[in-house]
């Protein structure tokens, strides 16, 4: 059926990564070894900000969450209204989750296709650096079964760092990082599913997609719509640092005709740095890399992977340059735009000003009509300007939050709204607007959005060190996907009932695993009237656990969402009226009552004279158990009532006291 829905697997950049180790040109050559445990994490107080040298901190003190701990800290934001004046009444309440570290550790957060968000990130609880991972609900809590402090992913010997992740399509996530257990560095990736296990296939700690080679760093990962991913990597290769790509199967292994050493895209004598990769909602992958040519011409390009069943030779051949001849490009980053296509961002100095710049790329890899090549100048300015922040609009342009230095040295953040032809608001300040000025210095925005066309910004300061951004954004990082509601079952019945998604078009697809675990395709997915998606399995398999999931396609690509488990029981095999009481409104009574297969059977109420009061057939019911309400032909009086559940030659019955 064809069902309304606008996005798929928005890929919207909310938390930065900055991690204690960064790969520069010069690769480390190993790592030390790691320490013992220090006997697992102590929970903190509320943590609270520091005091200001000069003044209090402007925006709202709000309560966040630790990514490890679970415990709470304060921390700032600012609500934005889509005018972009700030909303001086704003008060965060329950749903809007506040996710972050008040150590300032930075973390990864995927969708998890369910309404949560995993959360990745590098951790050096065990003194060397290692890979966690935790999934949290939409609340902001950790998913039961996650171990408080988060799932490690990767502690093998020596370091581990650099750290990406995105969802692998089925509600699982893929990570990717650096990685010293070898002697030298090599990138792993791994794949683990809802429950935080790796998936089949998958060894523990991660595989190598390119083992053996010379020393790599920074990669990136895309998933490939089947489970698998696009991993990407710098590789020193000859005279400088390259640009590798391999593609892992969702069983982790090295996909067929893909050669060991995955495939060279730009050579070394590029100096390749500033890897960022997406996929648009064609399921095309965009990467994004920086060229140093020479001592002050850098350059910025992108080029798109049509995914197929072997690599391409001419990817890096079609390559768009997005700036040329700069001094220095800075903090490159892509975006899934409301429309399908993509939104690249950067910061870029030339001889006279520092520029913050935005791109919009349609579904397909081409720049969309109106926007310049070059990208449409958000800011521009004698003063610093750096790390661009992206939050899409919902009508192909994005709000665009930046570090900005035009108040002496101190870093301020400021906001502006780019519209979906590339031009910037008329209603938005010139120069941007001031989210955050004076105080101690600020930097690292991030956005969120609010639901209703502004964003949530958050940010972090030289005082407090701590990190974290809104859960709302993290949601909206599902936009578009229906949200499940709640799940029923019965004796060979299920029904599960999902929020419908944004507008647009899609196909969506109902699952059921079988015994084997195979998935086959149900035929009974529609819409009710509060245009909700429902599924129906009226053949259920009874008494075992089943498992549900829906899949979206667009644009010839097929997303599966996160399984729904949901226990199916057995038809009973005797007739029992469970439980009845008093009905609210006093002239009725409920019961709940197990029907096994027969005839139609039927409810009977008398009282004490022998007189019946009430009776209902209950010829509608199949085989399962209920819970049903019978009304008294009139008023009901105060006294004793016997309720009889009658089905062919067999009966049940409870008595009742009624009192009015």
């Amino acid at each position: 059926m064809q069902v309304g829905f606008r996005e798929l697997q928005p890929c919207f950049r909310l938390l930065a990564v900055a991690l204690c180790a960064v790969f520069s040109a010069e690769l480390s050559e190993a790592a030390p070894s790691k320490g013992s445990p220090p006997g697992g994490l102590v929970l903190p107080p509320i943590q609270r900000l520091a005091a200001e040298a000069n003044g209090a901190v402007d925006g709202k003190a709000v309560e966040c969450v630790d990514i490890r701990t679970g415990s709470p800290f304060e921390y700032r934001a600012q609500h934005l209204l889509p005018s972009g004046a700030i909303d001086e009444t704003w008060a965060p309440d329950s749903t809007e989750c506040c996710l972050g570290s008040p150590e300032g550790i930075r973390e990864h957060v995927i969708p998890d296709g369910a309404g949560g968000a995993y959360a990745a990130w590098v951790d050096s609880r065990l003194e060397e650096p290692d890979i966690y991972l935790q999934r949290f609900t939409a609340c902001g809590e950790a998913v039961s079964g996650w171990p408080l402090g988060g799932r490690v992913v990767c502690s093998a010997r020596q370091s581990q760092y650099n750290l990406d992740a995105g969802p692998d399509g089925q509600g699982g996530v893929l990570l990717v990082w650096q990685d010293f257990r070898d002697e030298r560095s090599t990138i792993y990736v791994q794949r683990i599913t809802e429950s935080g296990e790796p998936a089949p296939g998958w060894p523990e700690g991660g595989m190598a997609p390119a083992p053996g080679g010379r020393e790599q760093a920074a990669p990136c990962v895309a998933p490939d719509g089947s489970g698998g991913s696009f991993v990407f990597w710098q590789e020193r290769d000859g005279g400088g640092l390259g640009l590798r790509v391999q593609r892992v199967t969702g069983g982790g292994g090295i996909a067929s005709g893909w050669p060991p050493g995955g495939v060279l895209l730009v050579p070394g004598s590029q100096r390749v740095a500033g890897l960022k990769a997406r996929n648009d909602a064609s399921g095309r992958v965009t990467v994004i890399w920086q060229c140093a040519l020479g001592s002050a011409s850098e350059t910025l390009q992108l080029a798109g992977l049509d995914i197929g069943p072997v690599p391409g030779s001419d990817w890096a051949a079609a390559a768009i340059t997005l700036v040329s001849g700069a001094s220095l490009i800075s903090d490159a980053t892509l975006l899934r735009a409301s429309d399908g296509g993509l939104l690249v961002g950067w910061s870029e100095m030339n001889s006279s000003q520092i520029a913050v710049k935005l791109l919009r790329l349609a579904e397909g890899g081409s720049i969309a009509t109106s926007w310049p090549a070059t990208g449409a100048t958000v800011v521009a300015s004698g003063a610093s300007l750096s790390a661009p922040a992206l939050l899409s609009d919902g009508a192909g342009g994005a709000v665009v939050a930046w570090e900005d230095h035009r108040g002496a040295s101190r870093g301020d953040i400021y906001a502006q709204h780019v519209l979906g032809a590339g031009t910037l608001d008329s209603l938005w300040m010139a120069g941007g607007a001031p989210v955050s000025t004076g105080g101690p210095g600020k930097f690292a925005p991030m956005l969120a959005s609010d639901g209703s066309g502004g964003a949530i910004v958050t940010w972090s300061d030289a005082v407090s060190q701590a990190v974290a951004g809104y859960f709302s954004a993290r949601r909206a990082l599902a936009e578009g996907l229906p949200q499940l509601l709640r799940a029923e079952s019965n004796a060979g019945y299920a029904r599960l009932v999902w929020t419908l998604g944004a507008a647009g078009g899609a196909t969506i697809r109902g699952y059921r695993a079988d015994a084997d675990g195979a998935w086959e395709t149900l035929a009974s997915l529609s819409l009710d009237d509060s245009l909700h998606l429902v599924l129906e399995d009226r053949a259920a398999p009874q008494g075992r656990e089943v498992e549900y999931r829906l899949s979206v396609t667009t644009a010839g690509a097929e997303y599966f969402l996160t399984p729904v488990r949901v226990t199916i029981p057995r038809a009973p095999v005797q007739l029992l009226l469970e439980r009845v009481w008093t009905a609210p409104g006093r002239d009725a009574i409920q019961f709940a009552f197990a029907l096994p297969p027969g005839p139609p059977a039927r409810i009977d109420v008398f009282d004490v004279l022998g007189r019946q009061v009430a009776e209902a057939s209950l010829a509608q019911f199949t085989p399962g158990y209920y819970m049903h309400r019978v009304a008294f032909r009139g008023r009901a009086v105060s006294g004793i009532y016997f309720v009889r559940l009658s089905q062919g030659g067999r009966t049940s019955s409870r008595r009742l006291s009624f009192l009015r």
